[in-house]
């Protein structure tokens, strides 16, 4: 079944082996209150080897569905492909064991009505089912514990922050997702509350619908919840790590954890032996027809805290081996004073960015006012994130000014300066700009210079739609920026790599934002294809050698925001992974 217009909301359910539990989630989302068309589902198999894919067909029929298989790489790939494939205004990201009461998607979608604000998210509620009610270790975890959950801290109508961006629960407008960042696919656990961190920059808001409920329906052992919380420790570790931001030290915990850990370590083995050995006993009378009494409630909610406390900060002692390995494999950045070092993995030196950029006097009067004009003062603020208006080195627009033959064929995605300097050297020039507000100051330069181009083409519209139609090839120049994030200059680099001309070159500007730093590391391993031609500070240039093969053209497919190829391949140095067997039902 296909809609035939876009829908309003996209239901994104990462799943692994758990078909059982799956085919719960479709049959409640196939009896919900709200019209049909006006939700589309998107599974994601994370690599699994059960019937998934036939219990998602025989609901085929009944709900639009759209499902991938994937190489197993844990829930924010997986959420992320979501992302990509999803055609909602409004993203539901769902668990595959949590199954919807008939009113969910109606909820979710009356709070986004309510708060149309882009900013604004919907945390839903989840509960127990009653058979899972009986087990004391998730009564506690989910109530007064709150290592899964912290909804009796929680108000119906309220509105919080980034800390309650629970993912298996949570909708968010998809406009404000992309542009505000995706998934961190390092981050094997926590990943939600990293996003929720970061979209809190750009005004993240959370209201919560208790109205809009989920009922858990796996269980996940007593073994598998202390698992959980080490593996939740060992992220916490991360997270704390990687952000230089009070805030972020204090809900990680990573302050004075060697102590806690030292304190907690001699008695980690026997203290789980014998709170299971009391959970296993109280549980047991429970099932029996049996109460746990206030004294021993009281005893057992200690013993809880105390043995998933230690498993925490186990989790934590391994965060910094967790660290060193992103590191050696290139997936990190550290920042000292005011410079940030890029490790390459395998080979190659240090990428180098300077904050903030404060250059003067360039060889020529015209260049000068481009630049004092529109390139601002970069700043890197505490926790990673930039403030900039500038868009361009003064290094590298002298570079552009002085190198680029005039007349070249050239193209800018998003960026500003560099057109400037193009539409003065009279080049057949297009600039993507993919938001209305963006083009604004270029509309104004034109006017106050009259520096009409007859040879200047201005697209607009998002990056994902335009660039694929453009069907310009033969550029001799292409320059992507790094301002909207990550996965964008990858997507902008596999289609305008296929327009560049052979010899022609690739400027990679902002690359001390993430987005970009991974880019430019995943070429210099590319040695064949791509020569690092010149460093800026904030920039690399690479000429490409080589056309690819018809081979390596299908092998390399562009990545399609909207799923209409069936088979492609994302790339990245953390983040290698193809995708196979979409079914569009």
């Amino acid at each position: 079944m296909s809609n035939s217009s876009s829908p309003l909301l996209s239901v994104i359910i990462p799943t692994f082996n758990r078909s059982v539990y799956l085919q719960k989630v479709l049959h409640a989302l196939g009896q919900q209150e709200l019209d049909h068309s006006l939700f589309e589902l998107i599974i994601i198999d994370d690599g699994g080897s059960d019937d998934s894919p036939q219990v998602v067909e025989a609901f085929s029929a009944q709900l639009a569905i759209r499902y991938v298989r994937k190489e197993h790489a844990a829930q924010a790939s997986a959420r992320n492909l979501g992302i990509y494939l999803a055609k909602g205004e409004i993203l539901v990201f769902l668990d595959d064991d949590d199954i919807p009461t008939s009113s969910f998607l109606s909820e979710l979608l009356n709070s986004h009505r309510r708060y149309p604000d882009p900013s604004v998210a919907v945390l839903a509620y989840t509960e127990l089912s009653e058979r899972l009610r009986s087990d004391p270790l998730l009564v506690y975890v989910t109530g007064d514990g709150g290592q899964y959950f912290s909804y009796p801290a929680l108000t119906d109508g309220q509105i919080y922050d980034w800390k309650t961006f629970w993912s298996g629960r949570i909708s968010v407008k998809r406009s404000f997702l992309i542009e505000g960042g995706i998934f961190n696919p390092i981050f094997r656990f926590l990943e939600d509350v990293e996003l929720g961190w970061r979209l809190s920059k750009r005004g993240l808001k959370v209201v919560y619908n208790k109205k809009a409920r989920t009922i858990l329906v796996r269980n996940p052992g007593f073994e598998g919840i202390c698992q959980r919380e080490r593996c939740k420790g060992k992220y916490h570790y991360l997270f704390g790590y990687l952000y230089d931001d009070q805030e972020v030290k204090d809900y990680s915990r990573i302050k004075d954890w060697q102590k806690r850990w030292l304190q907690l370590y001699p008695f980690h083995e026997n203290l789980y032996g014998s709170v299971k050995k009391l959970h296993d006993c109280l549980t047991l009378r429970v099932k029996e027809g049996g109460s746990i009494e206030g004294s021993q409630r009281t005893l057992l909610y200690e013993s809880y805290q105390k043995v998933l406390e230690s498993f925490f900060y186990k989790g934590m002692s391994e965060g910094a081996e967790l660290v060193l390995e992103l590191g050696e494999k290139g997936y990190l950045a550290q920042q000292h004073h005011r410079k940030l070092i890029v490790p390459l993995p395998q080979r190659g030196l240090p990428i180098l960015a300077s904050m903030p950029l404060a250059q003067e006097n360039f060889s020529t009067t015209l260049l000068d006012e481009i630049y004092r004009a529109y390139a601002k003062n970069i700043a890197l603020r505490a926790g990673g994130e930039v403030d900039y208006e500038g868009e361009i080195d003064k290094n590298l627009a002298e570079y552009l000014w002085e190198t680029i033959p005039e007349g070249s064929k050239t193209i800018e995605v998003d960026g500003l300066i560099a057109t400037l300097i193009f539409i003065n050297k009279k080049m057949d020039h297009t600039v993507l700009l993919s938001k209305a507000q963006w083009e604004a100051p270029l509309q104004d330069y034109l006017k106050t210079t009259n520096c009409f181009s007859d040879r200047l083409r201005i697209e607009r519209g998002p990056t994902e739609k335009i660039l694929p139609g453009l069907g310009q090839r033969g550029y001799d120049v292409a320059i992507l920026h790094g301002k909207k994030g990550f996965p964008y200059p990858f997507m902008e680099f596999l289609y305008l790599s296929k327009g560049l001309k052979e010899k022609g070159l690739l400027i990679i500007n902002d690359n001390f934002l993430y987005g970009c730093a991974l880019l430019c590391q995943f070429l210099r391993l590319l040695e064949k294809e791509w020569k690092l031609e010149k460093v800026f500070s904030g920039a690399m240039i690479f000429r490409k050698l080589k056309e690819p093969s018809q081979e390596e053209r299908e092998s390399i497919k562009p990545i399609d925001l909207w799923g209409e190829e069936k088979i492609f391949t994302i790339l990245g140095p953390y983040w290698r992974e193809t995708f196979k067997g979409e079914k569009d039902f």
